[in-house]
This record gives structure tokens, sequence and C-alpha cells, in this order.
């Protein structure tokens, strides 16, 4: 049974979809941009020369991360370039080092690596795909994607970093930065501007669950060089804030510098000019620190995006993988209080393995199921 055409609509956006990023531009038009995924984002990151081990002169870069990684999971810079370790193993790694700290003013030189290389870490992060999505523009597939979304006013559900579906939207002049993303930011920048939140009304709605990388919020301590390695902790309630920048035209400027000096001491402390850093999770922390979901901003996104999957119709996957977590508990219980009739859509190349249908049947138990390839063909069904 097909759900009615007046049904409300989910789309779930996974890392599959950001993997067909298609230029819509010239010079790139028609190219399939390798996009990083978490299994080879360090291998990327080397490739488009964001993650370096030395520069020019020779002497040596991203000592703190790079250390870190050699340390817990015995690769060198060497071994990265051709490694599948994970992003978000790293991320999380780290997060949950920084997470068993006393926190105290007084820290020690191996506390306050661990922090550098966090922030490293995100800087990373934010400048290699922001690149790639200034650099090669709009994605074919997510400018058609974003007419329908606007058109039908759909609610999409993005566990993606990157801005391609954002900026795609943004194009559309139907959805805004500052409204579309079903929370309230503490402060909204745009193009260096500061502007008001609520102004225009978004068509369709971005959840992003994993948090974005023009999204920032406080880091969890700020530094001062003035009396060697010392810290200043942020409040609770400026820890829950999260803030929007984004810049429409041209390159951002690097609103958080990391100033690192090549031999740490208590001489050469580092000075972060701006305590905040991006504002992403990595999936795999959550399920361990599930207070990460429970700060105001990921709380709303999250109730926004269970009440969406339970009155659903129609649940759209594109590019994403199900796996047994608690993403799909939260969906799962969703459905069961729901009484709509469900059409899922399946856009993925995993179709044919049967592990996969399986287990998107017993998360969303649908009345029918349509699938599709590749994001291309279900793009070329879209009518509006």
């Amino acid at each position: 049974m097909k759900a009615s055409s007046q049904s409300s609509e989910v789309i779930i956006l996974g890392a599959g979809a950001s993997a067909s990023f298609t230029p819509i531009e010239y010079p790139f038009k028609g190219t399939l941009v390798p996009f990083p995924m978490a299994n080879d984002f360090f291998e990327k990151a080397i490739k488009y020369n964001i993650l370096k081990d030395r520069n020019v002169l020779g002497q040596p870069l991203h000592r703190l991360l790079l250390d870190f990684i050699q340390n817990n999971f015995g690769l060198s810079f060497e071994d990265l370039k051709m490694s599948k370790l994970s992003v978000e193993e790293v991320y999380a790694k780290l997060d949950i080092s920084i997470g068993k700290l006393n926190k105290s003013k007084d820290i020690s030189e191996e506390e306050l690596n661990l922090y550098l290389a966090k922030q490293d870490l995100l800087k990373i992060i934010e400048e290699l795909l922001s690149k790639l999505c200034r650099y090669y523009g709009p994605c074919k597939h997510h400018a058609i994607l974003a007419k329908y979304i606007v058109e039908k006013e759909s609610v999409v559900i993005s566990f993606n970093w990157d801005t391609l579906m954002d900026s795609a939207l943004q194009n559309s002049n139907e959805w805004f930065y500052e409204t579309g993303y079903g929370i309230k930011f503490q402060r909204v920048y745009i193009n260096k501007k500061e502007i008001s939140e609520g102004m225009r009304r978004s068509k369709g709605l971005l959840l992003k669950p994993h948090g974005s990388t023009n999204w920032f919020r406080y880091q969890d301590f700020y530094w001062s060089d003035t009396n060697g390695f010392t810290c200043e902790p942020v409040s609770k309630k400026e820890m829950e804030e999260t803030f929007l920048f984004e810049f429409l035209k041209g390159e951002p400027p690097r609103i958080h510098p990391i100033h690192m000096r090549l031999n740490l001491g208590k001489n050469y402390a580092p000075l972060l000019k701006m305590p905040v850093e991006i504002d992403i999770i990595p999936p795999v922390l959550l399920g361990k620190r599930t207070k990460l979901m429970e700060r105001p901003a990921f709380k709303t996104i999250w109730d926004k995006a269970n009440a969406a999957i339970k009155k659903a119709g129609r649940i759209i996957a594109i590019g994403y993988a199900l796996k047994e977590t608690y993403i799909e508990s939260n969906f799962n219980r969703a459905r069961k209080g729901s009484n709509s009739p469900l059409l899922l859509t399946l856009v993925n190349r995993s179709i044919d393995d049967p592990k996969f249908l399986k287990l998107y049947k017993k998360v969303f138990n649908p009345d029918s199921i349509e699938v599709f390839h590749s994001f291309e063909d279900f793009c070329e069904t879209l009518s509006f």
C-alpha cells in the first residue's frame, strides 16, 4: 500500500549521498569528486594537501595529532596514506581521553597535548570538507533534491558533517541557514555579518543529529600563555550554546586558528585566539556518551527527527546504511508509535544485499518498498 500524496515525507541522508558528489558547474561539470568517507578521510586529507607531516622548510607539522595516532593506532604518517583508519574512531578516542582528565586549572603538558590534538583534527575536518564543497561548487544531485525538498516541504535528516545539502537548499532561495535547521542558534553570522534569526521562513527542514562543519561551540576550556599551562573553564550554559558561521562567497577566514610551537614547553604554551570548535559529533561516540545528545540543540534535533519519522507516510533513505545502533533504536521506537502506512524508498548500491533489506524492514516495518541503485537514478524520477 503506497502512502498518500498528502502524507509527510522524510529524507535520510548518509555518507553515500555525499559520495555521489557530482558538480553542476564548469569546469568540473559531470565529474565525480572523490569525496572523503570516514574510513578514507586521512588518505584524502593527505591527497588534498590538508594534512602534511612537514612544511616546505622540512619542519614537522601536526605533530601532536600524528603522535596520538601513532601511539593509539600504531600508524605512521606514511601508513595513513593507505590506511582505512576511521576519522570517527580517532575523534572518539581523543574525546574519550579528554573526558578522563581532571580539568583543573593546572594541567600537564601531556593533558594539554590531547586538547591541541583534538583541535587540530577538527580544524582538518572543517578545512577539508569546506574546501571541497567550495572549490567544486554545487552538487548536481543535491541541487535537484533541494528543489524537491522545498516544493514538498520535506524533513531531511542528514548524518553528514559536510554542507552539500545545506548549500543546495540555500541556493533554492526558499530555505535559509538561520531558520532551516530547526534549532535556535546563539548567534548567526552570514558573510561576516551577524543577522537576526526568524527573519525568513524556510521551506523544508534540515536536521543534522551529528552536527555540521558550519556550526561552532565553545571549547571545553580556553588557554592562556601568561602563566604557563593554565586554563579557564567555560560555563555549562556557554557550553550548551551553538553558533552558526556561514560564508556564502569566497574562502572563510580562519575563525579558530591554533598557533602551535614546534617545541612545546612552558615558555611556548599555545594560544587559542578564539575558544570555539566545529560542533560535530562522531557517531561511534554517542553510544558511550549519551549526554552529547542531551545538549539543548541536539535534543531538539532528535525530538524533531523522531516526530517526523513517526508521522511519515514516506521515508527516502539515500546512501544510508543502517546498523544496530542508537539511531536505529530511536527510529524503531518512533515507528512503533505510528499508525501511518509507510512507503520506504531505498537509494543505495547495497540494495541487493539481503541483510541490508532485512534490517530496514526490521527498523521501519514498511507497507511497501521501492529501490534505486544510485542517487542519480532516484533524481531522474523526481517531478515537482
